[in-house]
Formats: C-alpha cells, sequence, structure tokens
C-alpha cells in the first residue's frame, strides 16, 4: 500500500466568484457533501491513512475547517500552508518530510473522482515506475478539430478541418493524480518555482527513468468552472457516479435554518440551495 497523499488544494473556489464564500474547491458541495469528502473516500479505499493538504495563505483559514471535518476520522490531516507560489513540484517539494518513506499521490484539489486506486498502484509496481500518471481518454468531435489560419493581418487564408486519423496528438489528459516513488524529490529545487507537468517529467525522460501513464477507468472530473461544479452534482444526483452511504462519513444534514425558500417559489434550475 502506498498510505500518504498530499492534496494541492491552493487557489479559490472558481475562478469568475460565482460561489462566493468558498476560498477551497475542496469544500465545494457535490450532493450536500463536500469535494474533500469523496476525494478522501476513494484515497482511503486505496490504504491511504495520511492526507497533507497543501494550502495557500488566500485559504489558510481552511486549514481549521478541515480540522474540524476530519475529527474523529482514522485519516491523520496535516496541513501545510504556501507563503510564497512555489508551484506544483515545489509545493510537494515543501512536504518531503511526510514524503521519505514509500511511493506517494499527488492530487489536484479540484479533482472529482470514483474509481479504485489500488489498480493504479498495482500497475505502478508492476511498470517499475518512478512516476505514474492518471489520465482520462479525450474524444475530439471533428469540427471541434476545425481551425482557421490566418496571416499576419489577421486575415483569413483558409479553414482546415484535421481528421481524426491525422491527429498525431494523444487523446490522454492529465487528470490532475499521480503516484510517484520519493527519488523523485530529489530533483526538485528547495526554492523556488518548479512545476511537476512541465519540469519534473521531462527531467524524468533526460534521466531514462520510466514515467508511465494509467487510463482512468472510472469517473472523473476536474472541476474548473462553475459549469463543471454543476455537471459533478447532476451525475451524482443522476446516478451515473455512485457513493455508498459507507463510503462516506456521517455529515449532519442542514436544518430549516440554513436556508429559507418560499413554499410559493419556482426553482429554475441551475441552482444551488444551502448554507452560504
Amino acid at each position: 500500500m502506498s498510505h500518504t497523499a498530499i492534496i494541492l488544494a491552493g487557489g479559490t473556489a472558481t475562478s469568475d466568484g460565482l460561489l462566493v464564500g468558498i476560498r477551497s474547491k475542496l469544500f465545494l458541495p457535490i450532493a450536500n457533501r463536500p469535494l474533500i469528502d469523496y476525494l478522501a473516500s476513494v484515497l482511503g479505499a486505496a490504504g491511504v491513512n495520511r492526507l497533507i493538504i497543501s494550502l495557500d495563505l488566500g485559504s489558510a483559514q481552511a486549514a481549521g475547517r478541515l480540522a474540524e471535518i476530519f475529527t474523529g476520522s482514522p485519516l491523520r490531516v496535516e496541513c501545510v500552508v504556501q507563503k510564497t507560489p512555489r508551484g506544483t513540484g515545489g509545493s510537494v517539494k515543501e512536504a518531503e518530510g511526510w514524503l521519505r518513506d514509500d511511493s506517494f499521490w499527488v492530487v489536484g484539489g479540484d479533482l472529482f473522482l470514483k474509481t479504485d486506486l489500488r489498480q493504479m498502484l498495482s500497475f505502478h509496481r508492476q511498470q517499475g515506475s518512478f512516476a505514474t500518471v492518471a489520465a482520462s481518454c479525450i474524444q475530439e468531435t471533428p469540427w471541434e478539430m476545425e481551425r482557421v489560419e490566418i496571416d499576419s493581418s489577421r486575415r483569413v487564408k483558409a479553414i482546415h478541418r484535421i481528421h481524426p486519423a491525422q491527429s498525431r496528438r494523444s487523446t490522454l489528459r492529465p487528470a490532475g493524480l499521480y503516484l510517484l516513488e520519493p527519488a523523485v524529490l530529489d530533483l526538485i529545487p528547495k526554492s523556488g518555482y518548479f512545476d511537476l507537468k512541465e519540469q519534473v517529467f521531462p527531467r524524468l525522460t533526460e534521466l531514462g527513468r520510466p514515467a508511465d501513464v494509467w487510463e482512468i477507468p472510472g469517473y472523473c472530473r476536474t472541476i474548473f468552472t462553475v459549469g463543471d461544479y454543476f455537471a459533478a452534482n447532476r451525475d451524482v444526483l443522476l446516478g451515473l457516479v455512485r457513493f455508498s452511504d459507507t463510503d462516506l462519513r456521517p455529515v449532519p444534514v442542514a436544518s430549516a435554518s440554513d436556508h429559507q425558500v418560499s413554499s410559493t417559489a419556482t426553482l429554475l434550475e441551475p441552482v444551488v440551495v444551502g448554507s452560504g
């Protein structure tokens, strides 16, 4: 088993500010449960018993709330507050003291996931990887592959439609989930900005150290926008992604005082009703 995971949870809940009052995406309510509940469930099922949560200064106050959420949980939770932006690699480096014992998970704080990560761990071990990237498969329709060719004056020269068979690009998109060996930490400097995608993986290639990709067999959605957030809620409510009651920790049910909606009101979707 790989018992430690670091969740990179810096940044605000949404880029357009439509969900006010929520400083971290970890607290976004999906079917009345915070996103962190779902992440903790999937990681816990894979043998994780320690969560390190990396926060930026803007979301530092979330540390106290996270401590409350995990009171009584078998998961040990440590919060690390970034005083200066370090990038994904730099954020992992700052938690190095907890990550040296064995392979560890790195998870984006905006990932909504339902899959068996034990399969990814088994794949990682079998491949002898220094790093394994979880990815989801995307298929662009022909119209999405159309491009307008313009000259230096921005005048149209041609319109191109690339046939899928002609595209040389991979159909695998990184999901924001990695399984890394402690040796990867040696490639990350102790100070300054350093990125996993753009700097760590090219370095592994230069050194001839194997990195592999694992295609996620279950449900995966990264919550970048409010549209992604509504889609995740829709998928849970429609049963397209299922978490049983035993998967998730019990949470208090919102009382009537948490929200007031007139009995004569007509609610037009999409809508979020709840405290805040």
